[in-house]
């Protein structure tokens, strides 16, 4: 729904490159996740995200780069704050 480009990506086949890269690295990744009030800041997504990042720490780290949101007119189309 936020990236629709994202679609043909599966959360599982990301992982999987995740794993991967630390698996061939020695290291692991850092993850960009925007936030943004009502959409994707509950404790759901907050949960999933940890579970995510738990499951890629058996290979190797995973950093979070927690991003606020910042109002542009763009988001505003979609009512965004």
């Amino acid at each position: 729904k936020l990236i629709p480009s994202a679609a043909s990506t599966p959360i599982k086949k990301l992982g999987d490159a995740l794993d991967y890269h630390a698996e061939i690295c020695g290291r692991g990744a850092m993850l960009e996740y925007l936030l943004i009030d009502g959409i994707n800041d509950s404790d759901i997504e907050v949960d999933a995200l940890a579970d995510f990042c738990l499951k890629r720490s058996e290979k190797g780290r995973v950093f979070v780069n927690l991003i606020p949101y910042n109002p542009t007119l763009a988001g505003d189309d979609f009512g965004y704050q």
